[in-house]
C-alpha cells in the first residue's frame, strides 16, 4: 500500500502476494475487486474464515425459500406468481420467477438432478463447504450442506486416497478435480438421499472468492454475465475456470458456447422474460456482516444503490472486459469494466430507501429499454422477495 502525504490510497494488485492460487482471477469478479482495493487482504481473509458462517443462513434462506415458492406456485397459492421471485435452486445466485421455475430449471437440468457445489478457500486450497441441491420434475425439494468442520470433508477417495478437502490441492485442474470427485460425492448423496441414487449428478467447482462475488451482485443481468465470465475464465487469458460444471449438462454447455451475451439474454430471458431484478442480501446474512464487516456492506450496497448505480440489461449486454491476456492489463490494473453511457438504476431516482431495495425489487426495464430512458419508481413492478413480495 502506497502513500501520498496524508493520503492513503487503495490497495493493488502486486499487494496479493503471488503464493495466493487465484490472483489473477480476482480483478475478474467487479465486487470483489471493489473489496480487496479498498481493505486488503488481510481483512479479506478474515472475512474468509468467516465464510461459512455467513454462507450457511445466506443458502438456507435462499433454498429453503426456492422450495417453498415452487409448492406455492404449484399449489396455486399465489395471485401474480409472475410477479415473485426466489433464487434458483442452482447456481443459487441468480433470481427466478415463480411461474417460470419448473419449465426453465427442467429444460436445463432435465427431470431429476443432483448438484454438488464444491467451494474451496483461496487462500488455503481447500475445501471449505459442499452445497449439494436436488431438482425432481424442474422442482426444487432438496438440499444440504457441509461447512469448514463437518466431518464429510476428511471422507477419502476410495482409488485416489486424498480427502475431499484436499482435493484442490491435489488436482490443480477445475475439470479434473470436479469430475474426480463424483465417485466420492456420489457416495455420500446416495447415503443421505438413496430415493434420488438413480437421478442425474454433477458438481459444480468454485473458488469462495467467485462465490462472494456473485452473491454480492444485486443485477440478475450482471450475476448471470458473470457465471459466465468464470466459466470462460480460460478464453479470456486466465489459467483455468474460475468456476464450472462437472461434467456440463448439454444445453448449458450449448448456451456457454453462445457467448457472454447469448448466454446472459437466453438465461435471463428464461429465468425473468428479460426484466432486470434487484436481488436481495438476505437478512441473516445482512446482520452477520454489518457486525463484523461494515465495510462490505457499504461497498455492495452503497456503492451498488447510491453512488455507482445498477447497470441496466442493455449496460450490462453493452459491457467491454478488461483484455486479461495482456501483460500491461495487470502491470497497469486496467481492470475497468466499460459500459455504455446512460440513466442507471439508483435507490433515489426509484424514489426508495437503500433499505427498501435491499430486500428485492423486479424492474420493468429489459435489454430493450434505451440507454437515457428515464428511471423513476414508476418502473417498479414489484417489492420484496419471495413469500414476502408486494404487488405495485
Amino acid at each position: 500500500m502506497s502513500t501520498n502525504g496524508d493520503e492513503v490510497s487503495d490497495y493493488h494488485y502486486a499487494d496479493i502476494p503471488d503464493t495466493v492460487r487465484t490472483k489473477p482471477y480476482f480483478p475478474l469478479g467487479r465486487h470483489t475487486w471493489a473489496m480487496f482495493k479498498k481493505i486488503g487482504l488481510s481483512a479479506y481473509e478474515k472475512a474468509n474464515e468467516k465464510l461459512g458462517e455467513i454462507l450457511y443462513p445466506t443458502f438456507k434462506r435462499r433454498l429453503d425459500e426456492s422450495i417453498m415458492v415452487a409448492k406455492k406456485t404449484i399449489e396455486g397459492k399465489f395471485s401474480q406468481p409472475d410477479k415473485i421471485f426466489s433464487y434458483m435452486l442452482f447456481p443459487p445466485v441468480g433470481a427466478i420467477r415463480a411461474d417460470l421455475q419448473q419449465g426453465t430449471m427442467k429444460l436445463l437440468y432435465g427431470d431429476s438432478c443432483d448438484t454438488t457445489f464444491v467451494v474451496a478457500d483461496d487462500m488455503s486450497s481447500e475445501v471449505k463447504i459442499l452445497l449439494n441441491a436436488h431438482l425432481e420434475d424442474g422442482i426444487p425439494i432438496d438440499w444440504w450442506v457441509a461447512g469448514p468442520d463437518d466431518e464429510l470433508l476428511d471422507r477419502r477417495h476410495l482409488k485416489y486416497g486424498f480427502r475431499i478437502r484436499e482435493a484442490p490441492k491435489r488436482i490443480k485442474n477445475m475439470t479434473k478435480m470436479g469430475l474426480s470427485l463424483i465417485d466420492v460425492l456420489k457416495d455420500i448423496r446416495n447415503e443421505r438421499a438413496p430415493q434420488f441414487s438413480l437421478a442425474t449428478y454433477q458438481t459444480c467447482v468454485l473458488w469462495s472468492s467467485g462465490m462472494l462475488n456473485a452473491i454480492g451482485e444485486a443485477s440478475n443481468f450482471e450475476a448471470m454475465a458473470f457465471i459466465h465470465d468464470g466459466i470462460n475464465a480460460k478464453n479470456l487469458g486466465l489459467p483455468d475456470h474460475y468456476h464450472c460444471y462437472c461434467p456440463w449438462p448439454p444445453l448449458v454447455h450449448t448456451l456457454v458456447m453462445m457467448g457472454r451475451v447469448g448466454w446472459t439474454q437466453r438465461l435471463c430471458g428464461l429465468s425473468t422474460e428479460h426484466h432486470l431484478v434487484i436481488q436481495p442480501i438476505e437478512p441473516e446474512s445482512l446482520e452477520l456482516l454489518k457486525k463484523d464487516f461494515p465495510e462490505v456492506i457499504e461497498l455492495w450496497t452503497q456503492n451498488q444503490f447510491v453512488e455507482e448505480g445498477i447497470p441496466t440489461p442493455a449496460m450490462t449486454i453493452g459491457c467491454k472486459l478488461p483484455n486479461f491476456k495482456d501483460k500491461k492489463t495487470y502491470e497497469n490494473e486496467l481492470f475497468e469494466f466499460k459500459f455504455p453511457e446512460g440513466n442507471r438504476v439508483f435507490a433515489e431516482n426509484l424514489g426508495i430507501p437503500v433499505e427498501v431495495m435491499i430486500r428485492g425489487l423486479y424492474l420493468d426495464i429489459t435489454p430493450e429499454t434505451p440507454l437515457d430512458a428515464k428511471i423513476d419508481g414508476s418502473k417498479i413492478l414489484s417489492k420484496n422477495w419471495g413469500l414476502t413480495t408486494e404487488f405495485v
